[in-house]
């Protein structure tokens, strides 16, 4: 099957970097009235470190890759027999972008994933943003870890044909505005229906190395690159 054959653009990618403030943004659209994704990799770790278990990522690498793509897979069913339009926190390219940010290499069966399971062509990368980096108990990589991890992340989706949109280092509701501006205009030129509310799903829960490349993604930032604005999301 090829991509265009495959892709389904009511899911809507939001991705990039630990600590780049996307949950937070996923979680303001689910305010709005979207479905919401929460990312695979978060929830297992909040998962695990409650009972005492040992499949985290320091631990096992490659193992927790395979949980996270089938938590993806099950996703991205269960939202297309849904209906609606729904973000996600994360997806199933991210897990290709986190293996190579590790130095490591992709598994032949991660690469049919992300040709099978394909999403609206459309992804929004929030960026780095040292302003509003913090560690926590589920991010544990530095703020340079991060950065090479958004760049491993950007490329794994443009390789397979995405367009990445930079987000604007500011605050939620902006971000907010620019992706649904930017889908709306998208909906329009491409099929003629606009974004569709689906009934909320559940409140989205708490949830490896190459140097970020300025040429990576479209920018769509609307403020000054260093803006300090701490009304941003704290998580992602």
């Amino acid at each position: 099957m090829s991509y265009h054959e495959t892709q389904d653009s009511r899911l809507v990618v939001i991705t990039g970097g630990p600590g780049s403030g996307k949950t937070a943004l996923v979680d303001a659209l689910h305010l709005e009235g979207f479905r919401a994704v929460p990312e695979a990799g978060r929830a297992i770790v909040t998962d695990q470190r409650a009972i005492g278990g040992r499949l985290l990522p320091w631990n096992d690498p490659a193992l927790f890759d395979e949980l996270v793509l089938a938590m993806g897979m099950r996703a991205h069913e269960d939202a297309r027999a849904i209906g609606g339009t729904a973000f996600f926190d994360h997806a199933i390219p991210c897990t290709v972008g986190f293996i190579r940010a590790r130095a490591e290499p992709v598994p032949a069966h991660f690469h049919a994933a992300v040709a099978r399971f394909r999403y609206h062509p459309t992804v929004f990368v929030a960026p780095p943003w040292r302003a509003i980096y913090r560690r926590d108990e589920a991010r544990w990589e530095s703020f340079e870890q991060a950065q090479d991890i958004h760049a491993a992340i950007v490329e794994a989706y443009r390789e397979v044909g995405y367009r990445c949109v930079e987000l604007p280092r500011a605050d939620v509701a902006t971000r907010v505005r620019v992706v649904l501006d930017r889908l709306g205009g998208d909906d329009e030129r491409q099929r003629g229906d606009g974004l569709t509310r689906g009934e909320p799903s559940r409140p989205h829960p708490p949830s490896g190395s190459r140097r970020d490349r300025p040429n990576a993604v479209t920018n769509e930032n609307t403020t000054k690159a260093g803006q300090d604005d701490r009304r941003a999301a704290t998580s992602g």
